[in-house]
C-alpha cells in the first residue's frame, strides 16, 4: 500500500503560467503602442488632410470653373481663387464647408514646403499659365517633423494625389 500524502504540491501548474505569460505579453504590446513617438502620428494625419484637401479644391474649380491657386509657406498652405487665365492677381477663397479663408495652418511643428505653386485649371488638372502640365510629378508637397518626412505628388494630366509615408 502506497500511503496517502495530505500535503500538497506547491508552485503553479504549467498552464496557469502560460496564461499569464500571455496576458503580460499582450499589456506589453498594448504598452508599445502608446509609447510610439507621436510626430510619426501628427505627420500622417497633416499629409492625409493635405490630400483631402488638394481633392476639395479639385472639386471646387471644377463646380465653379474658375482656376485655383495652391501655395504652400512654412507652417500653413492657403487656397486661392484666380480671376484671370494667368493668375496675376488671385483673391482667397472661402471655404463653402466651412465659411471661412481656405488657409491651413499646420500643427505640431509639422512644416509645408513645395518648388512651386500649385495651379489648378477648371477641370482640376494640374495648370501653368500656358495650359495642362505635363511634368512628372506636377507639384511635390513635402511635409516634415522631427526629421520625419512625408510627400504628396500631384499627377500631371490627371491631378490623381499618390501620399508617400
Amino acid at each position: 500500500m502506497h500511503p496517502t500524502s495530505t500535503r500538497r504540491a506547491s508552485g503553479h501548474s504549467l498552464l496557469e503560467l502560460t496564461v499569464v505569460a500571455a496576458v503580460v505579453g499582450v499589456l506589453a504590446s498594448v504598452a508599445a503602442v502608446g509609447f510610439q513617438q507621436p510626430s510619426g502620428q501628427y505627420l500622417t494625419l497633416e499629409t492625409d488632410q493635405l490630400r483631402r484637401n488638394l481633392s476639395h479644391v479639385q472639386m471646387l474649380a471644377i463646380s465653379r470653373s474658375q482656376r485655383m491657386k495652391l501655395s504652400a509657406n512654412g507652417d500653413h498652405y492657403a487656397v486661392q481663387a484666380c480671376e484671370s487665365s494667368a493668375c496675376t492677381a488671385p483673391v482667397t477663397l472661402t471655404d463653402p464647408a466651412t465659411g471661412r479663408p481656405f488657409t491651413v495652418a499646420l500643427q505640431n511643428g509639422a512644416r509645408i514646403t513645395s518648388a512651386a505653386p500649385l495651379y489648378l485649371d477648371t477641370l482640376g488638372r494640374p495648370a501653368s499659365a500656358t495650359g495642362v502640365v505635363t511634368s512628372d510629378p506636377a507639384v511635390r508637397f513635402q511635409l516634415t517633423l522631427d526629421g520625419r518626412t512625408t510627400q504628396v505628388d500631384v499627377a500631371p494630366l490627371t491631378g490623381g494625389l499618390r501620399a508617400t509615408y
